[in-house]
């Protein structure tokens, strides 16, 4: 029905007949959801998802670290220890520390996205696991004030760099009837971060480190086990076809997508929609680049999706602060 990919030795021709294909108009209702298979078993039952979803799960342990460096700095300043240790910090000293995550984050941002498009989500991704992992050392291992600041900006450089290309890699990559699902995990993943912060640095409380120093290094040399976890499963985890077509690498992004879409068939409907559309719609984000942004004005169905992006945006923004607030004020 979509004969769009033609072997000719290693090459594969994917877009031989995509192009006309988007413009039949025998077939122009046909959407993603009409190609997409029906799943007779669970999802896991499936080795070919079960694999990819693992596989994602880098991605998805991305906001279980960022919940965790997040709200550690809270945790450790209720630990006696900790407080002794750096000199009972308050006011601008201790805020600096507070906010030395932030401090990367936005240090990074100018470069993450330029340097993600070039290098992929994967590579991407990869960076921000090595800095976070890094991070956590120097703060498990810190002797002084500024090797503690210092290794709060590495999680933050980590991090950064960690959320650019999850969110992505995941929308991108997921199975079609899963990407829902999956992307939605991503935020909602913040707050099992934060519990695992909680619950041990409470454990240290309970036992016998609760007055040395190890209550606080060790939820510092914790904080690596999640960058460490994203590490192994970045290696098998495939990169983003909707990139790879994008830099003219559409061989490996059809191999990626019979891999882990349709199991390896080669024939599969499915993949072959998806490639058609990725590429339709890397044209048409190329073409819009040219637009002007007064664009957003023009119509109200635009007016519509500027103020509900604005919403969400704003919401999220007002409950992280809320939560900071009331992390680290109430441990003081």
């Amino acid at each position: 029905m979509l004969d769009i990919s033609n072997e000719k030795s290693n090459n594969i021709e994917v877009f031989t007949s995509g192009d006309n294909y988007l413009n039949n108009e025998d077939q122009k209702e046909l959407t993603l959801k009409d190609v997409t298979p029906r799943l007779s078993k669970w999802w896991f039952q499936y080795p070919y998802l079960l694999k990819l979803n693992i596989f994602l799960g880098c991605a998805l342990f991305g906001m279980v670290t960022q919940g965790y460096d997040g709200t550690l700095m809270g945790n450790l300043q209720t630990i006696p220890s900790w407080n002794s240790y750096y000199d009972n910090p308050s006011g601008e000293r201790l805020s600096t520390l507070s906010n030395g995550q932030v401090f990367g984050s936005i240090a990074s941002v100018p470069f993450l996205v330029i340097v993600g498009n070039r290098i992929g989500r994967k590579h991407m991704l990869l960076v921000g696991v090595i800095l976070s992992i890094l991070g956590a050392g120097l703060q498990a291992g810190a002797v002084n004030y500024g090797m503690f600041l210092v290794s709060r900006i590495f999680l933050g450089l980590g991090s950064g760099a960690t959320q650019v290309s999850s969110a992505p890699l995941l929308a991108e990559t997921a199975y079609p009837s899963q990407r829902p699902a999956i992307t939605s995990m991503m935020q909602a993943s913040f707050p099992a971060g934060a519990f695992m912060a909680a619950l041990f640095v409470y454990a240290g409380f309970e036992s016998d480190v609760k007055y040395n120093d190890w209550s606080w290094r060790m939820p510092s040399v914790l904080q690596a086990a999640c960058p460490i976890i994203q590490l192994i499963l970045v290696y098998f985890c495939p990169e983003s076809p909707r990139w790879l077509i994008a830099h003219n690498k559409e061989n490996e992004a059809f191999e990626v997508l019979t891999k882990y879409h349709a199991g390896g068939d080669r024939n599969s409907d499915l993949v072959k929609f998806e490639m058609v559309e990725i590429k339709a719609a890397i044209i048409k984000e190329q073409s819009g680049r040219k637009v002007s942004w007064l664009a957003w004005f023009h119509t109200k169905t635009n007016l519509h999706r500027l103020f509900s992006h604005h919403c969400v945006t704003v919401y999220y923004t007002v409950v992280w602060i809320f939560t900071r607030i009331v992390l680290f004020f109430n441990c003081s």
